[in-house]
């Protein structure tokens, strides 16, 4: 009987992960109400969840807050300068379609496929910038640069994050039920659980990153 409600039982080790996963969900969820703090919060979800990738589960929302409150002023600078630059190329995309409606030219063709070009690197950029900033301690500049690097030279890696990141929208949209499905899926720990996948990715990226500087050294 004793060895029934055995803490160690893998059955109460998953619960008390999962409660862990379920808080550590809730403050982010929380910490991206003021929408400026979403920066800070994706950092502090990376932070955590590449510790896991790397087999470190014993992480839990102190854990959280101490990389949140770490990476508070760069992480809303970085959101803040994303949110600008991701309008404004969003802008250019909606006029360059426009002219490319009315006025069917090669000229206003090439603008537009410009535009979708230079969408496409601004969101492989995003994918990358916030779990870089959670890796490596540098200025925002730095940061900025790395991130785009690893984007281009892990485009694979790059195409699956993106996969994963838009696939929970998608299924939302199918249907009623299946939207359900995922708002649900999204309170039980589902953020935690989509950066833990991207994580994969990441950790790979900069693991290989990291393995080839110390082999120069």
């Amino acid at each position: 009987m004793k060895k029934l409600f055995d803490p160690n039982q893998p059955f109460f080790k998953f619960m008390s992960h999962w409660a862990d996963v379920f808080l550590i969900n809730l403050c982010f969820m929380l910490s991206c109400i003021p929408i400026v703090t979403i920066g800070p919060a994706l950092i502090a979800l990376y932070t955590i969840t590449m510790r896991m990738v790397r087999g470190d589960f014993n992480q839990t929302a102190q854990d959280y807050w101490a990389a949140f409150r770490e990476n508070l002023k760069q992480g809303i600078l970085a959101w803040l300068l994303a949110l600008v630059v991701g309008a404004l190329l969003l802008l250019n995309l909606y006029y360059s379609y426009q002219w490319q409606s009315i006025d069917p030219s090669r000229p206003h063709m090439v603008m537009l496929c410009i535009a979708i070009v230079v969408l496409a690197l601004y969101a492989a950029i995003m994918l990358f910038l916030f779990p870089t900033m959670a890796q490596f301690s540098a200025s925002f500049g730095q940061q900025l640069q790395n991130a785009m690097l690893f984007s281009i030279i892990n485009l694979p890696k790059t195409l699956c994050a993106g996969v994963l990141t838009v696939l929970p929208v998608w299924l939302a949209s199918l249907s009623e039920t299946c939207f359900t499905g995922v708002v649900v899926a999204v309170f039980a720990g589902g953020f935690v659980l989509l950066n833990y996948l991207n994580s994969h990715l990441f950790v790979a990226a900069f693991d290989a990153y990291i393995k080839r500087i110390e082999s120069d050294n």
